[in-house]
């Protein structure tokens, strides 16, 4: 576990250089319109910041340092960098959530804030507003998911960015990729499992038509190409780039 020493003092504030393992979550902006979901952005920080720390992840900025870091750095030009550079943490989870109807739309971004740039920016996630902790649970599954894939792309694990619809469903897509055994049939189930978990994780499914096109079973593999082709409309540039 990363230890970021924090020194307060009435003039001065020093901080560790970022750790670029450390990933902080900040309060996320309301802009509901709403004062009275105004705490949902840090109940949602804080249900994020336990899913890292409970599926061991990360190392995360405990939740009630990242909440003062939050409110300390409110006024701050570039709050993204204000907010690393308070907690220490060279990863920075931070976003929004809208009212759309009777529905909540959370938009995050993950950022290396030492190198300055997005990680990966998640497709919006919208979930009935009611219960809330039914929609903070369907955050934290995708945000988690995402966050893993966007280290492990970071790390050049993965051959293209991708955004996974749960951390169960890409881990059996991971475990696919980094699998040394000889035996590609191996992968291929892995990456069938992933599939079928969630039709809509479309590079499971251009992960199987490479496999089986690698197994020589061309026939399978164009089968497969042309369901995923059926899907290039919902696909990211890079999943299309891909196939």
């Amino acid at each position: 576990m990363v230890t970021v020493l924090i020194v307060r003092s009435p003039s001065a504030e020093v901080v560790l250089d970022l750790n670029p393992n450390l990933v902080a979550v900040a309060t996320l902006a309301n802009e509901t319109g709403d004062a009275t979901l105004e705490p949902l952005g840090r109940m949602a920080a804080e249900r994020i910041a336990q899913g890292i720390q409970q599926q061991g992840v990360a190392d995360v900025v405990p939740p009630v340092l990242a909440l003062g870091a939050a409110a300390d750095v409110r006024g701050a030009t570039d709050r993204v960098g204000a907010f690393a550079e308070a907690t220490g943490a060279g990863v920075v989870l931070h976003g929004a959530y809208y009212l759309l109807g009777d529905s909540l739309q959370f938009q995050l971004q993950i950022t290396d804030a030492g190198a300055g740039e997005v990680l990966s920016a998640l497709a919006p996630v919208t979930a009935p507003s009611e219960p809330v902790t039914e929609a903070l649970g369907v955050v934290r599954e995708r945000v988690v998911g995402a966050l893993v894939a966007a280290l492990d792309m970071r790390a050049g694990i993965l051959p293209f960015p991708v955004q996974p619809p749960s951390l169960e469903v890409y881990r059996l897509f991971r475990q696919a990729i980094v699998d040394d055994t000889p035996y590609q049939d191996v992968q291929l189930r892995l990456y069938q499992e992933a599939w079928g978990m969630d039709s809509s994780f479309h590079p499971a499914l251009l992960m199987m038509a490479k496999e089986l096109r690698w197994l020589d079973r061309d026939a399978e593999s164009d089968s497969v190409s042309r369901i995923a082709d059926g899907y290039r409309d919902r696909m990211s540039e890079a999943e299309r780039l891909y196939s």
